[in-house]
Formats: C-alpha cells, sequence, structure tokens
C-alpha cells in the first residue's frame, strides 16, 4: 500500500459519510477527517488533424526520487458519468535520479457538449464527486470536494480552430532576427480576438498573452494568432531562419491540427 495513502491516516475519531474508510492491506480501518492536498490536477486540449481530446494532467505534489516516476490511474466513462481512480505510483526500472513529480496524463477523449457526473477517487477510498461541464467554447469542472487534489484550473477555454501559438527566443545578438522572423510568421497569420481565461498552453487578458511552460531564462516574443495557410509553408519558413541563426534563435510552435513547427 502506498505511503502516500497511509499519510493521510488522521486518526482523529470523524467519520466521513458515516463509516469508516478501510484501506486495504494496512490493517485495521481508520477513520479519515482531512486530506492534504497530493495530486494536483490540470485541464488541457490535445490537438490532432481534425480532432481535439480533453485531457487531465496528474502530478503528485511531493517530490519523488526518480524524475521518470509515473501515477498509475484507471478511467472509465459510462455515457454522462465519468470516472478517474488513482491507484498509486509506479517506479520504472530504470529510475532517472533526480526529485521530481510522478506523472500522468489522462485522455478523458472527445466528448460532446453538455454535463457529466465526474468522480475522482484516490484507491478507491478517498472519493469527491463533482460535475464536468463542457460548452462549445469552454470546460468547467465543479467539485463537491476536493480531498486530496489541486486544481490547477477549473476552466479551460477551448482554442479556436486555426490557431498557431508558441514563441521565438533569441539571443541579445539575435534580436533583429527574431523580430524579422516575428513579422514574417505575422504577415503569413491574423489577428486573433481571444476572450480573457486560461487556454490551457496560454492565458489570455484584454492586454497580454501569457505562455506557459517557457523556461524562465529565454527572452522571447509570444505569438497566439489565426493561421490558414499551409502548414508546410510556414515550417519551411521557420527552418530556414533556425538553419542560418542555430541555437541562438529558438523557435517553438503548434497549431490545432496537432502540428509541431
Amino acid at each position: 500500500m502506498m505511503k502516500w495513502i497511509t499519510r493521510w491516516g488522521l486518526v482523529i475519531g470523524v467519520i466521513l459519510a458515516g463509516s469508516a474508510c478501510e484501506i486495504g492491506k494496512v490493517g485495521d480501518p481508520i477513520l479519515i477527517a482531512d486530506v492534504e492536498e497530493e495530486f494536483t490536477v490540470e485541464l488541457q486540449e490535445k490537438f490532432s488533424p481534425g480532432k481535439r481530446e480533453l485531457i487531465l494532467k496528474l502530478a503528485t505534489v511531493k517530490q519523488q526520487d526518480c524524475s521518470n516516476y509515473q501515477i498509475r490511474y484507471q478511467w472509465l466513462q459510462r455515457l454522462k458519468q465519468l470516472q478517474l481512480s488513482i491507484r498509486d505510483l509506479v517506479r520504472t526500472s530504470d529510475c532517472q535520479p533526480g526529485p521530481a513529480p510522478a506523472l500522468a496524463t489522462v485522455i478523458a477523449g472527445n466528448l460532446s457538449a453538455g454535463d457529466y457526473e465526474l468522480t475522482i477517487d484516490l484507491q478507491q477510498t478517498v472519493v469527491n464527486e463533482g460535475i464536468l461541464t463542457i460548452t462549445p467554447e469552454l470546460y468547467r469542472i465543479k467539485m463537491n470536494t476536493e480531498y486530496g487534489l489541486s486544481f490547477l484550473n477549473r476552466e479551460l477555454r477551448q482554442i479556436p480552430n486555426e490557431t498557431i501559438w508558441g514563441y521565438i527566443a533569441y539571443s541579445p545578438a539575435k534580436l533583429n532576427a527574431a523580430r524579422e522572423l516575428r513579422e514574417a510568421l505575422q504577415k503569413q497569420t491574423q489577428g486573433l480576438a481571444l476572450r480573457s481565461g486560461d487556454y490551457g498552453y496560454f492565458s489570455a487578458s484584454a492586454s497580454n498573452i501569457s505562455l506557459k511552460g517557457v523556461p524562465g531564462n529565454l527572452t522571447y516574443f509570444p505569438l497566439v494568432r489565426r493561421f490558414t495557410g499551409q502548414g508546410d509553408e510556414l515550417a519551411a519558413l521557420i527552418g530556414n531562419f533556425r538553419d542560418i541563426h542555430g541555437a541562438e534563435l529558438q523557435v517553438v510552435m503548434q497549431d490545432t491540427n496537432g502540428r509541431i513547427y
């Protein structure tokens, strides 16, 4: 039995739902009155040609001793009922030393609009229930309880079709080259009006676009644009700049067809 579940055993005589929760092989049943946050949950979209899917990115709050720890889980869908069961942590045989959270990516799939009953349980012992609402514009999760969970976003806006986003990072010596590439990309794309909110890969406000996952030591230009042209032409443009300027000019771009440039 995983240590992280036994740490929740704050045995203080309060019964959830009127009964004790029994933890498998630990021995005597224990009573869980409170649960510290153990897993983060982040909503994001996954793209492939002509298709988008909702994913839930899981991570342990606590750092593990291998950088490639995984979270074992089970995902089930029965019509309008969704269940995520977080089972345990898996240490792979080829441990890569170094502190890092255990990770998992749950593919919820291409869900149609509507309300879904959502259950997230931890080893089938701590059970959280809520509602996942999907509209043509967003995904929203509202949980009745969040024992053992910490949501990084409870509302995710859908990235409009025909969107490309990313950044151009540059060294001081390559500032002019970065500006030139940005202008070339802007000529091949169009401006995009976005509502304020979290789009998974970036967030938008009335005056700013903030990309996620960009290394903190980089100086860069962010780009979120509408793109209706040919992907091969854009890839050729970006590839040409990479060939000329090398590692001093980094370009990271992707689009809603799942293409990474």
